[in-house]
């Protein structure tokens, strides 16, 4: 875990969301995206190594250029923020992690939407669509999944037990009336002794 989110709570999330260069410096500490002093992806034209070259107009304020450029005349460029959620983005970088962190709590999207918004008219921003929440909240998820499939672990082994166990947690008032789907909860645990 990164030492900047090791005694990480909601207090710490306001001073890192303060400003728009907060957020970015949050962002390239923790490794979301890349900052200048990260390893330099390939020219996508030549597949030579690319250099960092500042471009204030980029929203990172550098892109990565060929470094055979002058010799090879090779007109390869990266974008920085290539193969990061943020490459289509078009959204702040606060907003962006305002979002993440509702996922991260579990918030409804209804709730993210509705604060996100708050802080944009607290901020003279206009107002963001509920399509944008959405997207980032199914990107979120779909971002999640993969890294669950790529770093499940085996439990057990040789010499080693593993408990399961499942159980329906229902809960009806008086005793009375139909159990439905939504009333029934569902609670599997594993355990490796």
């Amino acid at each position: 875990m990164h030492p900047s989110l090791y005694y990480f709570s909601c207090y710490s999330w306001h001073t890192i969301l303060e400003s728009e260069e907060t957020t970015l410096k949050f962002m390239q500490e923790v490794g979301l995206i890349p900052s200048m002093s990260s390893p330099c992806p390939a020219c996508p034209v030549c597949g030579a190594e690319t250099r960092v070259n500042k471009a204030p107009e980029r929203k990172l304020g550098f892109r990565y250029v060929c470094s055979t450029r002058r010799t090879a005349k090779c007109t390869g460029t990266v974008s920085a923020l290539k193969n990061t959620f943020m490459e289509r983005s078009q959204l702040p970088f606060r907003d962006v992690m305002a979002i993440l962190f509702g996922f991260v709590k579990k918030m409804q999207v209804t709730d993210v939407i509705e604060s996100v918004r708050n802080w944009r008219a607290l901020r003279g921003e206009p107002t963001i669509s509920n399509e944008s929440v959405v997207d980032f909240y199914s990107y979120f998820r779909e971002v999640a999944e993969v890294f669950a499939s790529h770093h499940s672990k085996q439990l057990g082994g040789p010499k080693k037990t593993i408990l399961l166990d499942e159980t329906f947690v229902t809960r009806r008032k008086y005793n009375r009336g139909r159990i439905t789907r939504t009333m029934t909860q569902t609670v599997f645990g594993i355990f490796c002794k």
